[in-house]
């Protein structure tokens, strides 16, 4: 059987649109990014004691916190990789190998499997 970690957080990931800004003609992380990934990382090791070494998938439902119309990849998967791999429950978010994504009417912000796909 998979190994599955399961995390759940209480707001949705940084857009990737919001990822990055411009300071001095650089292109640097937003500090509205680095303050989510240090909260997420935080809820992520809280509730994470395990740690996934080696390929994985990436399950994530995410539920809208109001009406208005958002495209689910900018808030899926890249935000919330970082965020674990720096809490250390994943080794690498370059060891993703599949991805799924969609959206939910009802609970957390956002709930997140990843599963082990080592000896498939």
């Amino acid at each position: 059987m998979a190994e599955v970690l399961t995390i759940e957080l209480e707001t949705l990931p940084v857009s990737v649109n919001d990822i990055w800004a411009v300071s001095r003609g650089r292109l640097v992380k937003s500090e509205k990014y680095k303050l989510w990934k240090l909260a997420a990382a935080w809820q992520i090791r809280a509730q994470c004691k395990g740690k996934l070494v080696g390929p994985y998938a990436l399950h994530v439902e995410l539920r809208a916190p109001d009406k208005r119309a958002r495209d689910l990849d900018n808030f899926s998967f890249k935000a919330l990789s970082d965020a674990a791999q720096d809490a250390g429950v994943i080794e690498n978010d370059s060891k993703c190998v599949r991805l799924k994504s969609k959206w939910v009417e009802s609970g957390p912000a956002v709930r997140a499997w990843f599963i082990s796909t080592t000896g498939e």
